[in-house]
């Protein structure tokens, strides 16, 4: 590419920029699973800028897991892949294997928690 056509290249990058209001140091925050490095269910935060640069991930707090699970479990209709009704418990029991092996004893804490509560103790 000849010099008069990058510039041309850049300018035309620009006014698209200014059009469509990109920011490249602004970021954008994404909750992914992410197993290991996710928090107790797997989910993290990844901070991404407008040209596609990742931050490492930061695992979710545990309150952001279970909002996170308790939103997923509503959208599956109270069922563990497609099964019938299952309770909070079951459900995130079918999930305990996608967190860090490190907070096995807190999801097993909270799912006993849960079916405490459900039991009515």
């Amino acid at each position: 590419m000849g010099v008069s056509k990058s510039r041309l290249f850049v300018r035309r990058l620009r006014k698209l920029e200014k059009a469509f209001s990109v920011d490249y140091v602004q970021k954008i925050d994404v909750v992914l699973w992410c197993g290991e490095k996710g928090g107790l269910f797997g989910h993290a935060h990844y901070k991404v800028s407008a040209i596609g640069e990742a931050t490492e991930a930061i695992p979710c707090t545990v309150e952001e897991e279970m909002e996170i699970m308790k939103n997923q479990y509503e959208v599956d209709n109270h069922r563990f892949f497609g099964r019938s009704d299952v309770s909070l418990a079951d459900y995130l029991l079918g999930y305990c294997y996608l967190g860090p092996e490190s907070l096995t004893a807190e999801r097993a804490s909270i799912i006993q928690q849960l079916r405490g509560e459900a039991s009515g103790a």
